[in-house]
């Protein structure tokens, strides 16, 4: 029986259907193992982009403590400056009247 054409036609069409089987099973796998690569790169890249993310608050928040700090040396320099201005319009008008008076007894004499 088993040299008969109907055993040999069935083992074979067996053999081919394992054999296909077996191919797109090594496929799915590969499939697989290709898509857990992409998983593991698109994980490293999340990493790396979550860490840029930390980095960038980190330096948004300094960047924000600069600026406070600026705002406030800059009123500190309005308030010089406003002083410098009130302090250079007194001495103009001690030096205008200082020149009125000398005109004045310049005249007399």
């Amino acid at each position: 029986m088993i040299n008969q054409p109907w055993n040999a036609t069935s083992a074979q069409k067996f053999a081919e259907e394992q054999a296909e089987k077996t191919k797109q099973t090594k496929t799915q796998l590969n499939e697989l193992h290709q898509q857990t690569l992409a998983l593991s790169d698109v994980k490293k890249l999340t990493e790396v982009n979550i860490e840029c993310a930390k980095n960038i608050v980190s330096l948004t928040s300094e960047n924000t403590e600069t600026l406070k700090q600026i705002a406030l040396m800059t009123a500190e320099n309005q308030k010089s400056s406003t002083k410098q201005f009130r302090a250079s319009i007194i001495v103009s008008i001690t030096a205008l009247l200082i020149s009125i008076a000398t005109l004045i007894v310049s005249c007399i004499k």
